[in-house]
């Protein structure tokens, strides 16, 4: 897998994207780090509502997709603070 995942990474870098789809990629990665930190923590809090809608299937993509967008949310809204958001971004 590692080894499949360098091989795509090393193609796709010769692979110019338009700036709508650049911009916001290079903010996730830069967030990336803080999202790791943060998608657990809230996941177990959020794991308590887990049955509310009945489809599991759909609550299981509602939950992981809450979570990181929440989680997103929280380092983007933390890098506006001068010291604590440079705790949640990715550094070079």
């Amino acid at each position: 897998m590692p080894l499949i995942g360098a091989g795509i990474f090393i193609t796709l870098m010769n692979i110019k994207f338009p700036s709508w789809i650049e911009r916001p990629a290079k903010r996730l990665s830069i967030c990336s780090f803080g999202i790791y930190l943060l998608h657990d923590m809230l996941l177990m809090v959020e794991i308590k509502n887990v049955g509310v809608i009945g489809d599991k299937s759909t609550e299981v993509i509602a939950l992981a997709i809450g979570t990181y967008l929440l989680s997103y949310l929280i380092v983007e809204g933390a890098s506006k603070i001068p010291h604590i958001g440079t705790l949640f971004l990715k550094k070079g």
